[in-house]
Parts: structure tokens; sequence; C-alpha cells
């Protein structure tokens, strides 16, 4: 049975500052009629390591994960990474196994399970379950994510179900066999993602249920267990969760999509101790299928791709820098897009969005014309196309060491060190920093002789690191 959006659409009053300084140019990817069958999600990573984005997808009627290999000039070839997972719905790309390649996890909602394709190279992959405990046979895991969550080095991997009402963890023992640990039962299809909400360099949980309109953070006490508090009991429908520091003030705030007939973005402003105050950011459509947040304008400041189902719209809200939003259409075809993904597919220095459309059957890729000129390539071309962070050298050290990271986006980054205890003896960056490649100088001198631990922390990225200071 297809899925179709609602028959009945309400109409809305159409409020839009439809003038944006940025147009977009509409790419169809897939490359004709049965290619993907119920679009569901897409993201982009440099898949087989030539320096090219490609791009990945997910398909419900098909039971189909692929990817669609970029030839350099954004000509995409589409590649099979596996078409026996029922009902496929969410995407995940993370290097789970940290053997510096990227591999994918993803949902498949009709037998409740989360699979994690292994990247052996070359664009192929070997496909695992990591929930062996989940019902072959029934509706479940919806949503999927990977974190570190019990800070021992490995990713582990977070699960929210669609009709069980289950927010799991999986913990990762480091050769990737999973156990699951249950977290919460907090209302039907539930996005879970991880972010240290708090700052005491602990990964806590965070999740939108559609059901229960609730967003919810769970504190880790830094031995994984997790205390539930509630942010907002009354999102309308929220569908999806991203936790940035969208206001640049030093704290992580909360943004959640709206699968509602009146707004379609909702905005937790955390004031450093985790109290919220809910703003709403109004749009001119309905019912949110996903929403990433991004520099689209690169101005330094967040913006916000969003889509509409009811409108078969993908389109963005422009920051003022007051987090004053005015939205723009991107397109109006969009097939009942149920999700959008911001990147730089043609690595031109700007940022350019993807959709995945339900009742279209399509991925498509919207080129930004920010950028079009070759000064801007050039100038742009070191960006890299994921978060990382290196291992200190020289290490061990005596009292200097040099860390160096990588940002592919714009945005408030901090690099803070701990101690065996967990305890911070110093913050090394806490300031908003552009894309690129950078370098920390550290001098050590008032520490004493020991292991200490670093963590990187930007947007939704969160990595730590070991070094050892010989005196």
């Amino acid at each position: 049975m297809r899925i179709q959006s609602l028959t009945t659409i309400a109409i809305l009053c159409l409020t839009v500052n439809a003038f944006s300084q940025i147009q977009f140019t509409t790419h169809i990817v897939t490359p004709g009629a049965g290619t993907t069958d119920n679009a569901t999600y897409v993201l982009t990573f440099d898949v087989e390591g030539d320096g090219d984005m490609d791009i990945v997808s997910s398909s419900w009627l098909d039971n189909k994960i692929a990817w669609y290999e970029n030839g350099g000039n954004q000509d995409f070839t589409q590649h099979i990474i596996h078409d026996g997972a029922p009902g496929a719905s969410w995407l995940y790309a993370i290097d789970l196994d940290d053997d510096e390649d990227i591999d994918v996890l993803s949902t498949a909602m009709l037998e409740d399970r989360v699979y994690w394709y292994e990247n052996a190279g070359q664009g192929s992959f070997a496909t695992h379950i990591v929930d062996s405990t989940a019902n072959p046979t029934g509706w479940g895991r919806f949503s999927v994510s990977a974190y570190d969550v019990d800070s021992d080095g490995d990713m582990d991997v977070m699960s929210g179900s669609w009709y069980k009402t289950e927010i799991k963890w999986h913990e990762n023992d480091g050769n990737q066999n999973f156990t699951t640990h249950l977290i919460d039962n907090p209302g039907q299809r539930s996005h879970v993602i991880a972010k240290d909400l708090d700052g005491d360099g602990d990964v806590d949980l965070l999740s939108a249920s559609q059901i229960s309109n609730t967003v919810a953070w769970y504190e880790n006490d830094g031995d994984e267990n997790f205390t539930t508090h509630i942010i907002s009991n009354a999102s309308g429908h929220a569908r999806t969760v991203v936790a940035t520091d969208l206001d640049e003030d030093g704290d992580i705030d909360v943004l959640a999509g709206l699968f509602a007939e009146n707004t379609r973005v909702e905005w937790y402003e955390n004031d450093g101790n985790q109290n919220f105050t809910t703003h709403q950011i109004p749009e001119s459509s309905s019912n949110t299928g996903s929403i990433y947040v991004v520099d689209v304008d690169n101005d330094n400041d967040l913006d916000i791709f969003t889509s509409s189902g009811h409108f078969n719209m993908v389109g963005w809200l422009e920051n003022d820098g007051d987090e004053n939003f005015a939205f723009h259409i991107i397109t109006t075809n969009a097939g009942f897009p149920a999700a959008v993904w911001g990147s730089d597919v043609d690595s031109d220095g700007d940022m350019d969005v993807l959709s995945a459309g339900l009742d279209g059957d399509q991925i498509a890729w919207y080129e930004s014309n920010l950028n079009d000129t070759p000064s801007s390539v050039e100038n742009t071309a070191t960006i890299p196309l994921q978060f990382s962070l290196d291992q200190n050298y020289p290490n061990p050290f005596n009292p200097t060491t040099t860390i160096a990271f990588s940002l592919r986006q714009s945005g408030f980054a901090t690099l803070k060190v701990y101690n065996l205890l967990g305890e911070e003896v110093a913050t090394l960056l806490g300031e908003h920093k552009p894309a690129g490649q950078h370098t920390v100088n550290v001098d050590a001198s008032s520490l004493a002789s020991g292991i200490y631990y670093y963590t990187l922390t930007a947007a939704d990225f969160k990595q730590t690191r070991k070094m050892l200071l010989l005196r």
C-alpha cells in the first residue's frame, strides 16, 4: 500500500518572504521510474573516497538502501546496498567500526530492525543487524543515530520506535556486538538523537514524539542511567528533533520539526541551565518531513532547511543573526518530501539541499547559486567533507602538543580537556569557527603527568581522544 499525503489539506494563508539572495536549480538524481519507490530519507558522504559527494537513500515500498555514485560532474549512478529492509526508513552515516571509512545505519520499520552496513571499500557494503532482540514481524524501528553514549571510545547506536513507543540504546562492545538497553516509552513515532545537552562531559539523549506531542531529553548521570526531562508537551506532532547552539551563546538549544498545520518549526532556547523557552517559527506550509540546520547563506549564523508534505515544498528559513527568520521557497514540486539534507553536493563552497519524495518517488538536489564563480570554488576547495578530531602530536608530550580538527560547516565549537575522573581541567576553545581545518596549541605546564581526554563538540558532532602527558 502506497503512503499518500492526507486527503484533507488545510488551506493556509501564504505569508512567504519569497525574495531571496540565493536561487536554487533543481536536479533529479533518480534516473527513472522504478529506481526508488516511496523515498523516505537521504544523506550524503564520499562513499568511495574519491573526493566527490555521493548520495545515500532509503525507500519504503521497495525495501531498498541505495547509494548514488557522483561521477564528478554530479552525474549519478545507482548502486544497491541492501534491498531486503522492509519499510526502509531512517538513515545515519558514521564510522561505526573505527576503520576510517563511513558506514551506514538504517531502520526497517516493517520488521522492527536496525541494520548497519559496513563499508568494505570501493563502494561495497556488508550487511549486519544491530538489534537482535527486535521482532522481525512487527512494526517498530523508526529512527536511528549513533554516538559514544558510554564514553568508552566506540560508537553506540540509538533507535526510536514507531508503534512500540520505545527509545533504546545499543551498546557497542568495541567489536560491533551490541547489547540493547531500554531508555523510555515516550510515545509513538519517536526520533532520538544524542547530545551533551547539559555540558557535563557525558552524552544525553533527546527525542521527539509525534503522537504524544512531546519533546524530551534524557539526562545521563555518567553511568548511563537516564532521567527524563520534558522540554515541551505541546509540540504539535513533533516528528524530528535537532540539537544545536542556534543563538551561539555557548549552550545547546533544541529545535523540532512539527507535523502540524499551523507551525512547522519550534525552537527551545536553553538558558544555560537546561530551562527552555519555546519560540515558534511560523511558516507558510504544514506537515514537516524534517529539518536541517546549517549556514545556508554563509553569513555565520544558522539557518534552517525545511520540507512540507502537504505543499510538496522544500524551503529555508533565513536567520537575520538575531534569530528572526524569513521563509524562502526552493521548490513546490518535491513530491511529499519526507526528508531534507544540507550538503555541498557540487563542492563549490555553498550549501545545496536534497530531498526524498514519498509520493514523487524521487531523490532530488537543489543547487545553490551563492558561490558559482571559479574563484569561489578555489577559495573553498579545502573545506572538509566531514567533522573530525585528530590525535594530538606529539603524543606522549611534555609540556606542549598540538591538536588538529576539521569542521565541515561553520558554527560554535568547543574543545575541552578532562582528567581520568571526568573533571574538566581546561577549555581550549569555545567560539564560533568557520568551516575548514584548524589547529590548537596546548601548553600543559600547569597539569600533572598522566592520561587526559580531549573532546571536540560542534553542531551534532562530538568526539573524544586520549593523550598522555609525561614529565
